[in-house]
């Protein structure tokens, strides 16, 4: 006997973006880019979005480094619970490095990052690897976060490349490598803001998303998080941002309005089975 279980739904008020640098001491013949399977992480960085019922969007980032592997493994699991995993390219490296790196460790129950890492391509409902979703699941010829980014007037890269990582790893400079790594997250979640969007037909989710995000990132006052604080057109960013928390609190009103009525008209019918 078989049982259908329900697909579950992508939550996309509840985000961790997620982005790892790595090192690899092993060079190809041909200086292509070594396989996966070939890379030891160095960091992680996972950027939080969570949205409330009102509209509010609250950021946190946090990068942790794999001095400890285990230790930071069990925290990128930590902040991956309970939200989707957004990355750019993560199923095809990032979470494949990941995993790789936790059965080196024996470090087996991991069940976020495994969700995340492991779910079908085309039904992920804990991992949005926007990198896939852009190209149509390989229709079209795969874009860098660069190129993307370029596009859409979202900064990226500004202090470093991933070709540097190597080097900066070599001279101890593991903070230039965590804030590289940060501002790839951030560009990261800018550009899911744009294709959400278009995605779901609602012009408000990328206008709250992109203008909160960027009031947040002022707020850090950090040099490297600075560029993301500038918004292209924030007054109309800031108007359908305003516009989607006012319409996702009186959504909220109404369900609570809906809950309160059904709750009456149930305990009108047990009192009247009671007698």
């Amino acid at each position: 006997m078989s049982f259908h279980r329900p697909r579950a739904v992508f939550n996309e008020n509840s985000l961790c973006v997620l982005d790892i640098e790595t090192i690899c001491g092993e060079e190809m013949d041909d200086n292509s880019f070594p396989p996966w399977c070939l890379h030891t992480p160095v960091v992680a960085s996972l950027l939080t979005a969570v949205r409330d019922s009102h509209g509010e969007w609250a950021f946190d980032l946090e990068t942790v480094r794999f001095s400890d592997p285990e230790e930071a493994l069990c925290r990128v699991d930590d902040l991956l619970r309970g939200r989707a995993c957004i990355s750019f390219a993560g199923r095809s490296f990032d979470l494949r490095v990941l995993m790789l790196t936790a059965q080196k460790c024996r470090l087996m129950s991991l069940p976020s990052l495994t969700a995340a890492a492991t779910e079908p391509r085309y039904l992920s409902a804990r991992h949005y690897d926007l990198a896939d979703v852009i190209s149509g699941y390989g229709a079209a010829r795969g874009a860098s976060l660069s190129g993307l980014c370029g596009a859409l007037g979202i900064p990226v890269k500004q202090e470093a490349h991933g070709s540097e990582v190597g080097a900066l790893y070599d001279r101890g400079d593991l903070e230039a490598i965590e804030r590289y790594c940060e501002t790839d997250v951030c560009a990261t979640l800018l550009a899911y803001a744009y294709q959400r969007a278009m995605e779901t037909g609602d012009p408000g989710y990328h206008a709250s998303l992109t203008w909160q995000f960027a009031r947040w990132a002022e707020e850090q006052y950090l040099d490297h998080l600075a560029p993301y604080a500038e918004v292209r057109d924030p007054q109309a960013l800031q108007q359908f941002s305003l516009l989607g928390q006012l319409d996702a609190s009186l959504e909220n009103a109404q369900l609570d309005a809906d809950l309160r009525d059904k709750r009456a008209v149930d305990d009108s019918f047990g009192e009247l089975t009671h007698y």
